[in-house]
C-alpha cells in the first residue's frame, strides 16, 4: 500500500466490497448489490479523507490554523504573526534612465500589491508588500502602477531586502 489516497478512494473500496460478494450475483453498475454498496463505499471513502485530515492536524509540519497554534502551545511556543516583506524596486523613465517617484505609490505584480516606502538612491526604492507571509517573498518582474505616474517607462521588482515569515492562518 504505497499510495493510501488511492487505496481508500471510492472505486477501490467499491471493488474490495464487491469482491466479497459471490460471483453468482450480478455485480455490475446499476445492479441491486452495486447500488446497495455504493452509498456505503462513498461514506467510507469520505471517512478516510476526514481521518487523513485529522492525522495531518496532529503534526506540526502539516497542521494549520488553530491546530498549529494548539500544538505549539503544548510545548510552550507561541507562533509569531506573519509579517510583510520589503523588496527592492527600480523605476525607469521612458528613455530607460532611473527616475524618482513618490513615496506611497502603489504597484501590482501578479496578485500582490507593493507600496513604495523609502528611497534608497535615484530610482531605487524599498517597497513593502501589502500581503503578509512568505508569498510576498516570491516573484520578480514588471510592476504595474495602480495610479498613472507621469514619465514612468517601466518599474521592476528585484531583490528581497527583508524576507517575511509564513502567514498565520
Amino acid at each position: 500500500m504505497e499510495n493510501l489516497d488511492e487505496y481508500y478512494n471510492f472505486n477501490n473500496i467499491m471493488q474490495r466490497m464487491l469482491s466479497k460478494v459471490s460471483d453468482s450475483i450480478d455485480k455490475r453498475e446499476g445492479s441491486i448489490i452495486y447500488d446497495a454498496l455504493a452509498p456505503c463505499a462513498i461514506e467510507i471513502s469520505q471517512m478516510y479523507i476526514v481521518l487523513k485530515d485529522n492525522i495531518d492536524l496532529s503534526f506540526v509540519d502539516t497542521a494549520v490554523d488553530e491546530y498549529l497554534d494548539r500544538l505549539c502551545n503544548q510545548v510552550g511556543i507561541e507562533r509569531k504573526k506573519a509579517t510583510k516583506s520589503i523588496r527592492k524596486a527600480e523605476f525607469y523613465d521612458e528613455t530607460e534612465k532611473l527616475m524618482d517617484i513618490g513615496i506611497d505609490e502603489r504597484f501590482t505584480l501578479n496578485d500582490l500589491t507593493f507600496k513604495v516606502i523609502k528611497r534608497i538612491d535615484l530610482g531605487i526604492y524599498e517597497c513593502e508588500c501589502e500581503t503578509e507571509g512568505t508569498k510576498s517573498n516570491t516573484g520578480t518582474g514588471t510592476l504595474i502602477p495602480i495610479n498613472y505616474i507621469e514619465g514612468l517607462g517601466k518599474a521592476i521588482l528585484t531583490d528581497i531586502l527583508i524576507p517575511r515569515r509564513r502567514q498565520r492562518k
